[in-house]
């Protein structure tokens, strides 16, 4: 179906344990609220920086706020590992490997603001990566601003997380226990 001259974004509906249970459009899926897979990509340079965008104005969720690298949800047509290698193409014009991504976990995460529900399953992955800002082509219909913060500093960031930061406190534990910071 086209909307507005674009192909609508079509979803996987998945269940508690990521099993595929249906297919609908993106504005369906977070208007009823059902659950659908998200790939999350943090970007770790070699002295322990983690690339952070700043999320568009123009964004549904947390608009504004600070998030990790990279974030993008799973088209139907494909799976983790190449939505996270696109998303990451797309958002921040880095090219990576699938070698290079280094799977964490899943988590759950749920935003609910007025009638947009966003019931997600986060698949998680880090990049080591030492990649220089100027060389970075960030798309402005997703993301503002970038800059990398050392990883101790991020970790003190998510206390005012849904102030100046995403909340996204399963996340920021399972990283933390996975980076050892």
């Amino acid at each position: 179906m086209l909307i507005l001259g674009h192909m609508e974004e079509r979803l996987n509906i998945v269940d508690d344990l990521g099993n595929i249970i249906g297919e609908d459009s993106r504005e369906s899926i977070h208007r009823k609220g059902f659950w659908h897979k998200v790939a999350h990509v943090w970007v770790i340079n070699s002295k322990n920086e983690i690339l952070l965008q700043k999320r568009s104005m123009e964004k549904e969720a947390n608009p504004g706020l600070w998030d990790i690298s990279v974030g993008g949800h799973i088209p139907a047509n494909e799976n983790e590992i190449s939505s996270a290698i696109r998303e990451t193409e797309e958002e921040l014009g880095l090219k990576i490997e699938a070698s290079e991504l280094n799977f964490v976990g899943v988590v759950k995460d749920e935003y609910i603001k007025d009638d947009y529900i966003d019931n997600e399953q986060l698949y998680i992955y880090v990049v080591r990566k030492d990649v220089k800002l100027s060389e970075l082509h960030i798309q402005k219909e997703e993301v503002d601003e970038i800059k990398f913060v050392p990883l101790k500093i991020f970790k003190e960031m998510t206390a005012d997380a849904g102030q100046i930061l995403v909340a996204r406190p399963d996340e920021y534990e399972l990283m933390f226990k996975y980076l050892n910071v």
